[in-house]
């Protein structure tokens, strides 16, 4: 059985919550205070759904853009790095063998 992992668990709830926020001020702002229609309503936040995922993908597309122009993708500090058997106690990071004690 896994353990409990309490930043795991707080980061979930943590999106949780604010996904709910997120939802729920754009079906405030879907539903006026007058008499409303549910097509409009659903119309409104439908639109505003679809704007926020355009406006991320936007977002995500722009810092991509960023990071292919400047040809630095953070891999060329990360390659070479990782597998040095330095960082595995001197042995290879593929071998599964038993690590031997010496005494």
């Amino acid at each position: 059985m896994r353990r409990f992992n309490l930043p795991v668990v707080t980061l979930v709830m943590t999106l949780a919550v604010v996904t709910g926020i997120a939802v729920a001020g754009m079906l405030a702002s879907a539903v006026p205070s007058q008499a409303f229609s549910v097509a409009g309503a659903l119309s409104r936040f439908t639109t505003q759904a679809v704007l926020i995922v355009a406006l991320g993908a936007a977002a995500g597309l722009l810092a991509w853009i960023v990071v292919f122009v400047a040809k630095r993708d953070g891999w060329h500090r990360m390659e070479w790095l990782a597998f040095l058997p330095s960082n595995y106690g001197g042995k290879s990071p593929f071998d599964i063998s038993e690590p031997t004690i010496f005494r």
